[in-house]
């Protein structure tokens, strides 16, 4: 019977932490922020129909989160490519994402790209992000570039 009596305390102290924890876990985790921002663009390139020469025809960005977990290095060189790199206010000022890439496949295709911001700077509303776009061949030579700006929400 004392095995029995110990046995239903323990279950009972148990039960207790378990409960106290989900009702107050949520609350001391709600103040640590497991997230970074990035901003995440999708690119359309096409061929310019006069010259035969190819350009991005739409940019779209998207605001959003990831986990802090997430990869934030400088993406790998494959030729031919698709890069970007955010700065801040300039284009003489240094950057403040990660450099991010995609390996082009296609002159007439959507990528994606995530841009994550550099440790410590986080944006904040109102800031204006430049963003450099660069098309490189498969010798990385430079086929196209230009400027995007989006204003950060």
């Amino acid at each position: 019977m004392k095995k029995i009596t110990q046995l239903l305390i323990a279950i009972i102290v148990i039960a207790l932490v378990i409960g106290t924890s989900y009702q107050y876990g949520g609350r001391l985790l709600s103040g640590i922020n497991f997230t970074k921002p990035v901003v995440k663009l999708t690119i359309s390139t096409g061929m310019n129909s006069t010259t035969e020469d190819l350009e991005i025809t739409n940019i779209t960005f998207e605001q959003t989160q990831v986990s802090k977990l997430y990869r934030s290095v400088d993406s790998p060189v494959e030729f031919p490519n698709i890069e970007v790199e955010g700065k801040l206010n300039t284009v003489a000022s240094a950057p403040i994402t990660y450099w991010a890439s995609h390996k082009r496949a296609d002159p007439t295709d959507k990528y994606e790209l995530i841009l994550t911001f550099r440790e410590p700077y986080r944006p904040s509303t109102g800031d204006v992000l430049l963003l450099i776009i660069k098309m490189n061949d498969f010798r990385g030579k430079l086929e196209y570039k230009t400027t995007a700006f989006y204003e950060w929400k």
